[in-house]
């Protein structure tokens, strides 16, 4: 039996799932299993997998129809072997000694999660190459999971599951599976992992080499469910503190800072280029949801003294209700996202900043 399996839903990513597949392959340890779920692919995607299924015996392929990534990664758990499972992302790549370093920690622990760093990187389409921008690494002061959450969430290591090694026993005695939501899987899969979870330890390296491709994610696209995904994932999230009845002041805090969020992702969403709405009917959706009682009491009444400036001026236009700047802010994000972050890789390669440029 292996002792970690990798589960890696794959659709239409023919042109990256080479990289990341001879990551998985080429690493320093050997007594795992992958599990490709090829999610209805129309591209290669399907054919690939099925060539390395063929040169590696630790490879199995399934091929389902189109249902999303939650649902690949649940039949890739349902099927799973490991002691400890690793959900990796197929258009991504990691560390030769990602699963020989975490596996030995977490069973030397008997963790039922081990959380570890993570590179970014952005995906030049031009050259073809992609550019190093910095990275999420742990600070881990090696505190409870409950004392540690609250910057866990603020650095945005904690909505992934792609920097953590999992105790499979531990996520099936707990009945923890993906929802089918279009956006936000995996945060909500956490949520539930996170409620009776106790023994986490944390690796400070970065093992994890996280790709943005421009605008072509599931976050950047527009998305019809929105509304409904932005109140299931705030209730997830205030049902968690609430569980643990954690401090008032971190509470309230944590509290504003999803909602903030979700809020503000909704409004881009609203005034997204490819949306099908009017625009009179973008500003109606966008109305209500600043008029929305519970972000009236949320961010309304919350003062975040330590905020950034574009925080704090976001913030102010949710609390006023002036939706015409939450629509300028949407509108620039989308007309200068791919230009503006091209400007500032290069200029952070050119000053030495971002010196890793590697080849698919």
């Amino acid at each position: 039996m292996a002792k970690v399996t990798i589960v890696v839903p794959i659709y239409n990513v023919g042109k990256y799932i080479k990289k990341c597949m001879d990551s998985l392959i080429n690493q320093t340890f050997e007594d795992f299993e992958v599990i490709l779920v090829n999610d209805g692919s129309t591209d290669e995607s399907g054919s690939i997998c099925d060539e390395y299924e063929k040169i590696d015996k630790r490879i199995r392929v399934i091929h389902t129809p189109n249902q999303g990534s939650g649902e690949a990664r649940n039949l890739g758990m349902d099927k799973a072997k490991g002691d400890y499972i690793f959900f990796c992302d197929p258009d991504d790549w990691i560390e030769l000694d990602l699963i020989e370093d975490n596996y030995r920690l977490a069973s030397e622990n008997n963790a039922d999660i081990i959380f570890f760093g993570v590179n970014n990187y952005m995906y030049n389409s031009k050259k073809g190459s992609y550019v190093y921008v910095g990275n999420r690494g742990l600070a881990s002061e090696h505190l409870p999971f409950r004392q540690e959450f609250p910057k866990l969430y603020k650095s945005g290591l904690a909505s992934a599951v792609w920097n953590k090694l999992y105790k499979l026993s531990y996520l099936k005695r707990h009945n923890c599976k993906f929802p089918r939501y279009t956006q936000g899987q995996d945060w909500s899969f956490n949520l539930l992992v996170y409620r009776d979870v106790s023994n986490v330890i944390y690796n400070n390296k970065n093992y994890y080499n996280y790709v943005k491709y421009e605008n072509n994610t599931a976050v950047t696209r527009y998305n019809k469910d929105k509304p409904y995904i932005r109140e299931r994932l705030f209730e997830e999230f205030k049902s968690l503190l609430d569980y643990w009845g954690i401090d008032e002041n971190c509470y309230q805090e944590l509290l504003y800072k999803c909602l903030l969020g979700e809020v503000l992702s909704e409004s881009r969403n609203n005034f997204h280029l490819d949306s099908p709405d009017k625009f009179n009917e973008k500003y109606k959706k966008s109305k209500k949801l600043l008029n929305n009682k519970q972000v009236i009491e949320i961010i309304g009444n919350y003062k975040n003294e330590k905020a950034g400036l574009t925080e704090k001026i976001l913030s102010t236009f949710i609390r006023r209700k002036f939706v015409i700047g939450i629509m300028l802010e949407a509108y620039s994000r989308q007309i200068f996202r791919s230009n503006f972050k091209s400007v500032v890789y290069n200029s952070k390669n050119f000053l030495g900043t971002a010196n890793k440029k590697i080849k698919p």
